[in-house]
């Protein structure tokens, strides 16, 4: 008999959807205030923050897309327990990188555009879009990583 997965949510579509909206309504939170966070007296320090930030969001994004669609019986449990995808299709994750990179463009300039109306905010800066789009990028590639990861956990608890 195989072990039950350690974390099944993981496997689940709805939890990376719902995972990549509360990304963007923090987002949205962080766009509203003056300066979120500390001061950090580091030169383009900020575009390392929105690179980081993106990509996140982008992976959470990207995972959404790669897993695969929902079993057709089962129900929730079967959704839950459905195993790690195996190795995607080479297609699947060029339309996923499509996907994230051209959201995190559209998400980044919304960002841009929102912070120009926020007091003490200087938005629509092109640099910081393009940092944003830079984290897309990257986001992919991230999200590879950790689909990795979870197959191997699968594989070592069916050992």
């Amino acid at each position: 008999m195989t072990p039950a997965p350690r974390f099944p949510i993981l496997r689940s579509r709805g939890f990376w959807l719902t995972l990549w909206i509360g990304w963007f309504l923090t987002l949205f939170v962080l766009s509203s205030m003056r300066h979120p966070g500390p001061e950090i007296h580091v030169r383009h320090i900020d575009k390392v923050e929105h690179a980081v930030f993106f990509a996140l969001g982008g992976a959470v994004l990207a995972l959404w897309q790669l897993f695969p669609r929902k079993p057709h019986s089962g129900g929730v449990a079967a959704v839950i327990s459905y195993p790690a995808p195996e190795p995607v299709r080479q297609a699947s994750v060029g339309g996923s990188a499509l996907l994230v990179v051209l959201t995190g463009a559209a998400v980044g300039w919304f960002d841009e555009w929102h912070q120009s109306f926020t007091p003490g905010r200087s938005g629509l800066d092109v640099y910081d879009w393009m940092a944003d789009i830079t984290g897309s990028l990257l986001a992919v590639p991230l999200a590879l990583g950790i689909l990795r990861f979870l197959k191997r956990r699968q594989q070592a608890n069916r050992d």
